[in-house]
């Protein structure tokens, strides 16, 4: 029980930089045989072992979270939407392994759906372009609470450019997967909420 213990502080120290105890100490249940204290030292090379098991992994963010309200509009233009983002080299993002160019992609989903359902049209050598390119994402787990932030940059083909961010958070033992899910979403939101790029789609 007590390197099970061990194992999830092991964890919860791989991702926040604070060390790990290498002894933790516990207490037998009343009536058991010996109910002294129990101490459990764990070797360097367990340790790397828990640490190991705790590694990033390789994700990619759905697009079905639900789409969150914003100030609406409407739109018969027709539109590009580019993957702006050359890089599929897995990159650290906190707990994930973070393929920047396909997570774009999932960007890019939810951006052609929200636009559909706004009357825009989708089509390559449209006369509208937005281009998307998710830069960073990173999930980071703290005592009490997991922050999860996409960051995306986005240029129309206007030449307006701007950076959003999108932001996720929830208390400990979340679904990691779904708290990613929504910080994507949230970063189309941010994008789809910003005057100028409204004012792009529509005039």
């Amino acid at each position: 029980m007590l390197r099970q213990a061990f194992a999830g502080l092991a964890c919860l120290a791989a991702l926040t930089g604070v060390p790990a105890p290498a002894t933790i100490r516990g207490r037998r249940q009343p009536g058991a045989e010996g109910a002294l204290d129990e101490v459990a030292t764990i070797p360097g090379s367990e340790l790397l072992l828990f640490l190991g098991a705790c590694g990033a992994v390789a994700y990619t963010p759905s697009p079905d979270r639900p789409f969150e309200a914003i100030p609406e509009f409407k739109s018969n233009h027709r539109v590009m939407l580019t993957n702006a983002q050359p890089s599929t080299e897995e990159v650290s993002g906190g707990h994930w392994l973070v393929n920047r160019h396909a997570w774009t992609d999932v960007a890019i989903t939810i951006t052609q759906r929200e636009l559909a359902a706004r009357g825009m049209t989708i089509a390559a050598g449209a006369p509208k372009v937005l281009k998307l390119s998710v830069d960073s994402a990173n999930t980071a787990s703290g005592f009490v609470k997991i922050s999860s932030e996409i960051v995306m940059s986005v240029e129309t083909g206007g030449g307006y450019k701007a950076t959003y961010a999108g932001k996720n958070s929830s208390a400990m033992m979340a679904n990691l997967e779904r708290q990613i899910d929504g910080a994507m979403m949230r970063v189309v939101v941010e994008m789809l909420k910003d005057p100028a790029i409204v004012k792009y789609l529509t005039e």
